[in-house]
């Protein structure tokens, strides 16, 4: 579940992440990127994630 609000589930937003990382592996697949890079890219798009989610709420 992603939180679009304190405490609102929203899942749209989650779908759209899981499609983003499955596009970016797939992508990652297809020029023949070794496994252990893909997981350390899908980690760092969740960090980046994480980190637009918290300066995101600090603005607001």
């Amino acid at each position: 579940m992603t939180a679009f609000r304190d405490g609102q589930a929203n899942a749209l937003g989650t779908l759209l992440g899981a499609a983003i990382i499955a596009v970016v592996a797939n992508g990652l697949t297809i020029l023949g990127v070794p496994n252990y890079l893909q997981d350390i890219f899908t980690g760092l798009i969740i960090i980046g994630a994480v980190l637009v989610r918290n300066i995101g709420g600090r603005a607001a």
